[in-house]
């Protein structure tokens, strides 16, 4: 017979899907915000020649974004195998 789960669990429950945006959605949606506009102000102040400010925008997001992941997946790996 299955057991019933304990009213504190419920209550944990419950209380993480009413703050699962702040937990779970709002720090990806931070990162592309803080990434997006601190990407845009430097791709207003560095000019590059021979590229456009959107083209600027693009690589500045792509490295404010891709390296922390790379690093996390290199740190990941070289934990896994230790």
């Amino acid at each position: 017979m299955p057991r019933q789960p304990s009213r504190d669990q419920e209550e944990r429950r419950r209380i993480f899907r009413r703050m699962e945006w702040v937990f779970v959605i709002a720090p990806p949606l931070l990162a592309l915000f803080i990434a997006g506009f601190g990407a845009a102000f430097v791709a207003w102040l560095v000019p590059l020649p021979g590229t456009s400010f959107w083209g600027r925008w693009a690589l500045l997001v792509a490295l404010l974004l891709g390296v922390p992941v790379v690093w996390q997946a290199i740190v990941w790996l070289h934990n896994r195998r230790g």
